[in-house]
């Protein structure tokens, strides 16, 4: 009876106050992860609609594998945006394979074009590692915060602001480190769970 704590919050501690926080934090990220949960089953739902009802490729096909993107997809949607039937808004481009690749590989690419051009440097400053570039999961989200979703307007071209106003970058970026910091143990368990 005596490891049973009645009232184990009524006495204003250090360790209680991190205890409060950790568990807003944990309620906090589940209520952001079941928000992107849903975000990401929307997306899909649309996805699978235009496939299903709009260029007629059943599930079946798309499970198989035995789909081919130019016959298949471009060349359909690019039928579908000619005839009028199906419009999709492209500013002031005309639709093409190239268009349709660009629009869903654009942030992917500027990734991968910033480590050819290694403008980004992920090597850590202890001498038996200097030559090891380390880049994990939550980095490569946290690049994806802090660079590649404020990189783009809604006409998926480069935001003038986000060249002219690099102090804006540093605070995203130390915002995204500060978080980094606070969220290290759930960050460790999931990485611990997701790659074991």
């Amino acid at each position: 009876s005596h490891y049973i704590i009645d009232k184990p919050f009524h006495k204003f501690s250090l360790w209680n106050s991190v205890v409060i926080m950790y568990c807003i934090l944990s309620v906090s990220y589940g209520i952001f992860a079941t928000w992107g949960f849903l975000h990401t089953v929307t997306d899909a739902l649309e996805a699978k609609y235009v496939f299903e009802e709009k260029l007629g490729i059943p599930a079946k096909k798309l499970e198989g594998g035995a789909v081919d993107w130019d016959k298949d997809v471009v060349s359909k949607l690019m039928s579908m945006q000619e005839s009028g039937e199906y419009r999709i808004a492209i500013h002031g481009q005309e639709l093409d394979a190239l268009v349709v690749a660009h629009r869903i590989l654009r942030k992917e690419n500027f990734l991968i074009a910033f480590f050819n051009r290694q403008m980004l440097d992920f090597s850590i400053p202890i001498p038996w590692l200097s030559n090891k570039q380390m880049f994990c999961k939550s980095l490569e989200w946290c690049l994806h915060f802090c660079v590649l979703n404020f990189m783009f307007n809604h006409k998926y071209e480069i935001r003038p602001s986000f060249c002219t106003d690099p102090s804006k970058l540093k605070r995203r970026f130390l915002f995204c480190g500060i978080a980094h910091g606070v969220l290290l143990p759930f960050l460790l368990f999931f990485m611990t769970l997701h790659f074991s």
